[in-house]
């Protein structure tokens, strides 16, 4: 369950980067695509998951300031 969880919180967070990067939706209707970054904290949280390491995951999926550093 926290593998489903874990993968919805970084597609929000992709999401949120590429409209914040002035990209818009849908994709294929822009001509030109503007580069954005994911967060550190969704490449920490792809760590845990390929690791097993569910108790890591579940502290960065619940508190707030381990994800806004």
């Amino acid at each position: 369950m926290w593998h489903k969880k874990s993968h919805q919180m970084i597609a929000e967070a992709a999401k949120e980067a590429y409209l914040k990067a002035g990209n818009k939706l849908p994709a294929n209707l822009n001509k030109k695509h503007k580069p954005y970054t994911l967060p550190k904290w969704c490449d920490e949280l792809v760590e845990c998951m390929n690791k097993g390491d569910e108790e890591a995951a579940k502290a960065i999926m619940n508190w707030q300031f381990l994800r806004d550093y």
